[in-house]
């Protein structure tokens, strides 16, 4: 039996934070916010029920690509391009202003280091978070929502490029810039290719297997994930 094991807690914690969300407190707490509850006091800060080394570490780094890869599959640009999009642009850049404004600030203050990922960290959306929540409360495709999105989008994609400019160690920030266009250009071309070349047989055959135990899309998502050398960095 896996009672007591790290990993039947975090089981317990994914049951116990739909629970809470449906006890009447007058207002309704997302199951997300939860989940993040639930996971820090269950964590090594709190009760100490579960470590984050070993295995659970390896299960983090797989859950936060799943969650990262939901929240892509749930972005449709066709509805966020426009003024939603325009307005997170200058929203984004508003909040990297002030980041670098408060940065400066804690300069100022003796034995007070405040890095540049200080300021990444204040202007990060976290979108696998935001979607959850919009989509349980059916604001997902409301203007509202479509705002929102576009807002979450950019601080979730700007501060990834910005890290990988600015914070890599192995390679200038030429280097860097030349490695993140080309990826562009690899995305656009697959954007491009996977909008065109829709075979009816291939979208047929998966979407029949979508509705069965075997679920196929799904595998090969798990897969996509499974390749990515970031989810096992012992053997990437």
């Amino acid at each position: 039996m896996l009672v007591g094991h790290p990993i039947f807690w975090i089981l317990a914690a994914a049951v116990l934070a739909p629970l809470f969300a449906e006890i009447p407190i007058g207002f309704k707490v997302p199951v997300v916010v939860l989940e993040v509850v639930l996971g820090i006091v269950i964590g090594p800060h709190v009760l100490n029920l579960v470590q984050f080394d070993g295995f659970v570490v390896t299960m983090f780094t797989i859950g936060m690509a799943t969650t990262l890869l939901m929240a892509g599959m749930e972005l449709d640009f066709a509805e966020i391009k426009g003024r939603p999009l325009i307005l997170a642009v200058g929203g984004w850049t508003v909040s990297v202003l002030l980041g670098v404004t408060v940065v400066g600030l804690l300069h100022v203050i003796p034995q007070v280091h405040a890095p540049l990922m200080v300021t990444l960290a204040m202007c990060t959306t976290g979108l696998g978070v935001l979607i959850p929540i919009f989509r349980d409360s059916d604001l997902l495709r409301t203007a509202f929502g479509r705002f929102v999105m576009a807002s979450g989008t950019l601080g979730e994609v700007g501060p990834i490029v910005a890290m990988s400019l600015l914070l890599s160690e192995h390679y200038s920030t030429w280097q860097e810039g030349g490695f993140l266009l080309a990826f562009l250009a690899i995305v656009a071309i697959a954007i491009a290719v996977g909008v065109a070349a829709r075979p009816p047989r291939i979208l047929a055959m998966l979407n029949r297997h979508m509705h069965m135990s075997t679920q196929l899309p799904l595998r090969i998502s798990m897969l996509m994930l499974a390749e990515f050398p970031s989810a096992f960095p012992d053997h990437g």
